[in-house]
């Protein structure tokens, strides 16, 4: 399944040689390149562009990993180009058309993760047009889509696991906070209400009921009295 390019790459670079080797177990293609001031190893691994189901971009990665790519771990065979072994990753549209440039790509001294080790500017634009080959090279692949639902598959378990911990349980958190905070104004609501129809039962009776008859005799025995007196 190794397949040998040879392709012209802008000045000054001259020609790069590289194999295409696709892993249908894991989804992943490994280009191992050799050119001018340039040799190592390229992997290409599709990604995922936030909670999507089937990933539409891809990684692009400074060497190789010896175990399972699901598995973080140290890459070997890292690119040397103009002398200096790099690492670093680029997240790419692999369909884009325009060339990759230097400033889409983290390079820098393999070992090392410090801004202040960022390769020359010369060195990431020699990445960049190599890494713009090898893109196309993987876009235009007859397995790319065999490739990115193999990749998809090996890492939906651990991208559930992902979602429910650090997606899902806050979110329950405060679903349930929530539900209770509904659930106490609710209750609050139905209080009122049978507080507020409690004071219209007291006051229908204080207009119609006792206080009313208490009126009533009280005005009969004056209107009596009167009469008595007359």
């Amino acid at each position: 399944m190794t397949e040998l390019h040879c392709v012209a790459l802008p000045d000054p670079y001259g020609e790069l040689t590289f194999t295409q080797t696709p892993d249908l177990t894991s989804g992943q293609v490994r280009y191992v390149i050799s050119g001018r001031r340039a040799s190592g190893t390229f992997t290409i691994e599709p990604a995922f562009a936030d909670d999507e189901l089937i990933p539409t971009r891809i990684w692009v990665r400074c060497g190789h990993e010896p175990t399972n790519p699901v598995n973080t771990g140290p890459l070997i065979n890292r690119p040397v180009i103009n002398g200096i072994t790099i690492a670093g990753i680029a997240d790419l549209d692999p369909d884009q058309q325009e060339p990759v440039r230097r400033w889409h790509l983290t390079v820098y001294r393999a070992g090392s993760t410090r801004v202040a080790d960022l390769v020359p500017d010369r060195t990431s634009e020699y990445a960049a047009a190599i890494i713009t080959v090898l893109r196309t090279m993987w876009a235009t692949h007859p397995l790319r889509h065999t490739l990115v639902t193999t990749w998809a598959r090996l890492c939906a378990e651990q991208r559930a696991e992902h979602l429910l911990r650090d997606e899902l349980a806050h979110r329950y958190r405060r679903r349930d906070e929530l539900s209770a905070e509904i659930h106490h104004y609710e209750r609050r609501v139905a209080d009122l209400r049978t507080l507020a129809t409690a004071g219209a039962d007291a006051g229908s009776s204080s207009g119609n009921g006792q206080p009313a008859l208490r009126a009533t005799q009280v005005g009969t025995a004056h209107a009596i009295g009167v009469g008595s007196g007359a």
